[in-house]
């Protein structure tokens, strides 16, 4: 199996199982082929701004002329899959350009309906523009169930795979870590430990996370909450903030930090809550569970799919602040036996979500076909 990935920029959130596909017996090479490696504003939000394979089976090539795409098409025929062909020209165009030869293709998407305009804005668009692109596909790997359901709709003709993001497994340094830091917290300490870890905008709704902690604090529940992050809202946020900390509250806002900190951060904390108004996936979400952390989140972030698969935490209803706050106070009258279970939430992550894990779920649902 030959595998070439075309991406608008390298994403830690799909690295991980690419490598872990390249180090496969049954693949024979890996190819990522990108413009750029990262955005400057993802990049000051931890990404990684330099990226080296970590497999002799594996090439990264940042910023490719048409000729060197093209040369990998008709020499290697790889099965090639595609990231954003409707949001990222450079995408778009080397798919046209892989339509002069007969390979199998497919696309890894996100569902439509995660963002902003309505839901028949994007079926019209669809339609118009991308409908007659279906009969080129073989695979859509479906971020999400949402996103499973909505491409299942237009065709009979593609194999719709449900599919995840991932990230790195913790390495065993970081393990140590977080296994001290559980012994500093288990003892006869109740205080809640709460983060957010996300951009500070409208999307991410980090409003309904203060309004379910005011909630709680009203109800004498003792709380530590640490926000990861920065965007337009922080100001706002930080203002809304001082109203709400007392004596059984306090709240930090640490703006971003690199990747590592935040996995410590993370890793910190009993409690990671996602509470987007929509979101495609919710990477925070896999990267909690893998530390060991309680993961949170509304119904309109994909990464529900896992939360409910796991067993581990819980989904609320957007905007519903008094569930979220139930919820939490739940998690809370339990937090030491929660605390002595953080080994077995990491175990579930590393046999289910972990790069091994999502890689495997594509390479079946590519030679299985």
């Amino acid at each position: 199996m030959k595998l070439a990935f075309f991406q608008n920029c390298i994403s830690p959130h799909q690295m991980p199982y690419i490598e872990a596909l390249s180090k496969r017996c049954d693949v024979e090479h890996v190819w990522v082929v990108a413009p750029r490696v990262t955005y400057s504003d993802r990049a000051s939000m931890g990404w990684p701004e330099t990226w080296t394979a970590s497999s002799e089976k594996m090439s990264v090539v940042i910023a490719p002329d048409d000729s060197t795409v093209c040369e990998l098409l008709s020499n290697y025929r790889p099965v090639s899959l595609f990231s954003g062909i409707s949001a990222f020209p450079e995408v778009s165009h080397w798919l046209h350009l892989s339509l002069s030869y007969d390979l199998k293709r497919g696309i890894i998407t996100e569902a439509p309906f995660t963002y902003d305009k309505p839901l028949l804005f994007h079926k019209l668009r669809f339609i118009l523009k991308d409908w007659r692109l279906v009969k080129h596909f073989n695979y859509v790997f479906a971020i999400g169930e949402d996103c499973a359901d909505y491409y299942r709709l237009w065709s009979k003709q593609w194999k719709v795979v449900p599919f995840m993001y991932c990230v790195e497994n913790p390495s065993v340094t970081h393990y140590q870590d977080i296994c001290g830091l559980e012994k500093c917290k288990t003892a006869d300490n109740k205080t809640l430990n709460l983060c957010f870890v996300g951009s500070l905008d409208r999307r991410k709704n980090v409003k309904d996370l203060l309004s379910a902690v005011e909630i709680l604090k009203r109800r004498g529940v003792s709380l530590n909450v640490t926000i990861v992050g920065d965007g337009p809202l922080k100001e706002n946020l930080e203002q809304c903030s001082k109203a709400i900390v007392a004596d059984s509250v306090n709240i930090d806002f640490l703006g971003t930090l690199p990747m590592q900190e935040t996995q410590r951060q993370i890793a910190a904390n009993d409690v990671l809550v996602l509470p987007s108004l929509h979101d495609g996936w919710g990477a925070v979400i896999n990267e909690a569970l893998t530390l060991g952390t309680v993961p949170v989140c509304s119904n309109k972030c994909g990464a529900r799919a896992i939360v409910k698969k796991s067993g581990f935490g819980d989904v609320y209803n957007v905007g519903d602040t008094e569930e979220l706050a139930n919820l939490l106070q739940g998690i809370s009258e339990n937090i030491i036996q929660l605390r002595q279970q953080r080994a077995q939430r990491m175990e579930w992550a590393k046999t289910s979500i972990s790069p091994e894990a999502v890689a495997n779920i594509m390479a079946e649902a590519i030679t299985k076909s």
